[in-house]
């Protein structure tokens, strides 16, 4: 895992939303990389249709950027590193910055090959607890099963 200094919490419920519908996207690719092998998530990098309509702008982008250079075959650290630098030097606001911080969580888990219930654990565990239980709630309505 990247260590963070001062993770954030959220203000915003909308951009809270935002993170859960992130958090659906790295496991869906989590579970296509195990099927499938890294190589196959390059195909669904331009798709943001369906569940994954509201995501855009600079988290899209954020996301496309370090999974490619996943996909690439790049080493852990650089990405990590990389995406670290990006996050430390971003002016966004805090739940722009928890919600990046949570993709690049996520991002490297895929890279390691964890599995779809890792990478969700990886991610939520940087929500507190109260968080975590919202989140895990979002992700099962959204048909995402985990085990507990």
């Amino acid at each position: 895992m990247i260590m963070f200094n001062d993770v954030p919490k959220f203000e915003n419920l909308t951009e809270a939303r935002k993170l859960f519908g992130m958090c659906k996207v790295l496991h869906d690719f989590s579970v296509k990389a195990r099927r499938e092998g890294i190589l196959a998530l390059e195909e669904g990098l331009d798709d943001n249709t369906g569940i994954y309509a509201d995501l855009h702008g600079m988290l899209w982008d954020f996301f496309k950027l370090l999974m490619r250079y996943v996909v690439d075959g790049t080493d852990e650290g650089v990405v990590a590193g990389c995406a670290k630098y990006l996050i430390e030097t971003t002016n966004a606001n805090n739940d722009v910055r928890l919600t990046m911080m949570v993709i690049a969580e996520g991002v490297i888990a895929v890279q390691a090959g964890d599995s779809p219930r890792v990478v969700v654990g990886k991610m939520v565990s940087m929500l507190g607890w109260d968080g975590r239980k919202e989140c895990l709630e979002y992700l099962k309505s959204v048909g995402v099963e985990l085990e507990e």
